[in-house]
């Protein structure tokens, strides 16, 4: 049975089969700037403003052939997607064992904890930075076949080159990494395997969008870890935190869980203030 798909932009598209991976689906499609893609199905291989290069072509044509195909694997698929708990949730709670762990380099764990935050929080704003300036570009999710149940309408003006949670996760895995080897080298498979690659298995993503949030995050999360950068960055917040510990902890954990999750709660409220300014 075809799945009919609601693209976000212009006409509705044909009907996809989900057994037919060569399926020529072809609809118009207006991104946000009014110029309008013509979007073929994988088997096309056309992406917004001109062909998908081979590399992602390759890797999505054969997601393309596995999805939908395993009930139980889907399911893990969105659920890793889906959940903060096993995004955020993790990569956060190895992030405050590194703060309270007991050794003779604690003040330093505790430097490159914060100067990793900072790091992430600047990688998310280049993310997001770069998706607004660079040529917009479709979502697979819009031509792919996918298992779920996407939200098309929150993707609709969201280009999806670079991939933020690539950006924010890895600049926390680097962190972790840069402080404790071991939990960073888990850390950092963590991020690849349970947090973007089900990304890109449901269509969220390309390749390349998480290849370049991961390269972007893990260097700018490096650089914040550079001595000679991390120790004038941290200081006034390490000082702080000595000074006034229940204020600093009370407002460090507030921002721990707002990335954990994305920044979901003060983006939806930023969303419906704008909403009310039009």
């Amino acid at each position: 049975m075809g799945l009919r798909t609601n693209l976000p932009y212009g006409r509705e598209a044909e009907p996809v089969n989900r057994h037919n991976n060569r399926a020529q689906t072809t609809a118009s499609l207006t991104p946000p700037g009014g110029r309008v893609y013509r979007c073929r199905a994988l088997g096309g291989g056309m992406a917004s403003g001109g062909a998908i290069n081979g590399f992602d072509l390759a890797i999505l044509k054969f997601l393309n052939h596995l999805s939908d195909r395993s009930g139980p694997v889907d399911q893990l698929m969105i659920l890793f997607a889906q959940a903060d708990l096993l995004k955020g949730g993790v990569i956060l709670t190895l992030l405050w064992w590194v703060w309270f762990r007991e050794g003779k380099d604690k003040g330093r764990d505790q430097s490159v904890v914060l100067a990793t935050i900072i790091g992430a929080i600047v990688a998310v704003l280049l993310a997001r930075s770069l998706a607004v300036i660079l040529p917009f570009r479709l979502r697979p999710v819009l031509y792919f076949r996918n298992p779920g149940d996407p939200p098309l309408d929150l993707l609709k003006e969201w280009s999806s080159f670079p991939s933020d949670h690539a950006s924010l996760y890895f600049a926390l895995a680097t962190g972790i990494f840069m402080a404790a080897r071991q939990l960073g080298a888990f850390s950092l498979a963590y991020v690849a395997l349970c947090i973007c690659f089900p990304r890109v298995h449901l269509g969220l993503h390309y390749p390349t969008d998480i290849l370049a949030g991961a390269a972007l995050g893990g260097t700018v999360a490096y650089a914040a870890n550079l001595t000679s950068i991390r120790q004038p960055l941290t200081a006034p917040f390490l000082a702080f935190a000595k000074r006034r510990p229940s204020l600093f902890y009370a407002g460090l954990f507030l921002l721990t869980q707002q990335i954990a999750t994305l920044f979901k709660d003060p983006r939806d409220i930023g969303t419906f203030l704008l909403s009310l300014l039009r």
